[in-house]
């Protein structure tokens, strides 16, 4: 703590990067960085989503990095991961913290490296590259929802795993975090663009290079939006394919169980045999009269259409 405090009051420019903190250690950041320990625990500890808080000398900026991988246990299907990042620009400083174990670093000073020439104002060219490693990573995971969505998309018709529905709930339930997650970083993109959060040395130029973040960011909520709806017209179909495949199921049952109520109604009226009856009759009329009726039926239902597919 007393080397951060050091490194956050050089009049210098400095990006300090903290990754892997515990919750005992925000009480010492608080004092160091001076944010309320609250606000650090609502963004690190507990669920948030992106968003911008300003304060008297600060601005914290709080976005989540996604990430996509294939969960093999029980059932298959696609799990979307968010790791939080809490960004302070404060006058030349900026501090990154993140809860997780994190490698961001040295692609990010890479970046900002080759976007940016020497004598570039450090704020505006980490904050730059760290919101364009964000948008990069969830290029892929957007990405890897579309290979998923077009692999249930793809499986042959009778050949549906017995799981398809809970994967495809699952996926449903990734997209709508992950659309819901997009659409509150593009207003951090709208909020930045639009020169509302104070950046040493943030000029035209570099609210042109934001822009052209902003606009990836608005392809892909537009892209993750196309996602969901493809993902509810697939749910749809399977629902409705099942249930015109129990219809026809049904329908079968319906006519076998019409035809049999003949025969058996018939019976009923002459008993066991057709002795003893007050009107003439014969076996092979009540016969005929029984296939009669079972043809009339089936004739109907025929028809209906009730025999075809």
């Amino acid at each position: 703590m007393e080397q951060l405090k050091a490194f956050w009051l050089n009049s210098s420019q400095t990006w300090i990067d903290i990754c892997g903190i515990s919750e005992d250690d925000l009480e010492g950041l608080s004092g160091t960085i001076g944010i309320p320990p609250i606000m650090l625990r609502s963004k690190l500890v507990d669920e948030s989503y992106p968003r911008i808080d300003y304060l008297e000398r600060q601005s914290v900026i709080f976005l989540l990095a996604g990430s996509a991988q294939m969960h093999h246990g029980g059932t298959h299907h696609l799990v979307i991961s968010r790791t939080g990042l809490l960004i302070v620009c404060s006058g030349t400083n900026i501090l990154t913290i993140s809860k997780q174990r994190s490698d961001i670093f040295d692609d990010v000073l890479r970046g900002a490296r080759e976007q940016f020439p020497p004598g570039q104002p450090l704020v505006v060219s980490i904050l730059y590259s760290l919101l364009d490693h964000i948008i990069q990573r969830y290029k892929h995971v957007i990405g890897e929802v579309e290979r998923e969505l077009l692999r249930l998309e793809n499986i042959p018709k009778g050949e549906t795993p017995r799981d398809f529905l809970e994967t495809t709930f699952q996926l449903k339930k990734e997209v709508n975090r992950l659309v819901s997650t997009l659409l509150h970083l593009k207003e951090v993109f709208t909020v930045i663009t639009n020169r509302r959060v104070p950046l040493e040395g943030f000029d035209k130029s570099h609210g042109e290079l934001f822009d052209i973040l902003a606009d990836e960011t608005v392809y892909l909520h537009e892209t993750a939006l196309n996602s969901k709806d493809d993902l509810n017209s697939l749910i749809e179909l399977h629902i409705n394919t099942t249930s015109y495949e129990m219809n026809k199921v049904m329908r079968v049952i319906a006519v076998i169980t019409c035809l049999a109520v003949i025969p058996t109604l018939i019976g009923g009226m002459f008993g066991m045999n057709i002795m003893g009856v007050n009107w003439p009759i014969m076996l092979w009329q009540v016969l005929t009269m029984t296939l009669a009726a079972m043809a009339g039926v089936a004739y109907i239902f025929y028809k209906l259409g009730w025999f075809k597919g």
